[in-house]
């Protein structure tokens, strides 16, 4: 189902699908209004409030909405998706672009590039033992494979989501042993190719940092990551590099089998 949103400042307004954010929507018809960031909840460029309507919203980086801010309907456009006729004005630190009417451009939906088509993300999880329900664990896992391929465009099904077990008072963190939930320190490691920008990668360590916080519960001062950037040779897709891999698949679209 569709609903129509607009924007309070300039008085556009375009239909949206329930199903695509409502900054996809926008980005996807060629309208103009809302500023376009990293499109993954990491940068807060895209930060709205909602005036009028329902919607439903997916994880957002505290660092840009407070959860105050959310219950009042200030959110980020790039993560929440419209349940009726919605009515917004724009927040974020790119307003003034909105007041002179600058038009973003985004690539259409559903078009993939060849990075898109041959990456293959994947991130790992590096938790203690005893300090997460089964429960959790897949929700995390699940929310992950749903940020990567929010943010980077990617299809879900060739995202890797891990996490690895590690025995209590196998983890030294904050100048001590730890042995359970009290001074858990999760660690993550997110990996993908050569040619995502710098803000796709700060997006994704902010985002998965939000998970972990969000999903265990786990203290935000005490999580770490980082993103491996991978060149396309060293990179393996059934047992093929990357590089040769994505040729093979342009070469395929290009002739149009």
């Amino acid at each position: 189902m569709k609903y129509q949103v607009t924007i309070e400042e300039t008085g556009v307004s375009y239909a949206c699908d329930e199903n695509e954010s409502i900054l996809k929507g926008m980005a996807k018809l060629g309208q103009k209004g809302i500023p376009v960031g990293c499109c993954g909840g990491g940068c807060g460029i895209c930060k709205i409030g909602i005036t009028e309507g329902e919607f439903v919203s997916k994880v957002m980086s505290r660092q840009h909405v407070s959860p105050e801010e959310q219950s009042e309907g200030i959110v980020l456009a790039c993560r929440v998706m419209p349940r009726s006729d919605i009515s917004l004005r724009v927040l974020g630190k790119m307003k003034k672009n909105v007041d002179k009417c600058a038009r973003p451009v985004l690539p259409v939906a559903g078009q993939l590039t060849a990075l898109q088509e041959t990456d293959m993300p994947v991130v790992n999880f590096h938790l203690i033992e005893g300090t997460y329900t089964e429960d959790q664990a897949a929700r995390l896992l699940t929310s992950a494979a749903e940020y990567y391929a929010d943010l980077l465009q990617a299809p879900v099904d060739r995202i890797r989501c891990f996490i690895t077990r590690h025995a209590p008072r196998q983890m030294f963190a904050g100048g001590r042993i730890v042995s359970g939930a009290d001074g858990h320190a999760p660690f993550f490691e997110c990996y993908v190719l050569e040619g995502r920008t710098v803000a796709q990668r700060h997006s994704l360590i902010s985002g998965f940092t939000d998970l972990l916080e969000q999903e265990l519960g786990v203290e935000r001062s005490l999580i770490r990551g980082c993103c491996h950037r991978i060149d396309p040779d060293d990179w393996g897709i059934a047992g093929t590099p990357a590089s040769v891999a994505r040729k093979a698949e342009i070469e395929v679209r290009r002739h149009g089998d």
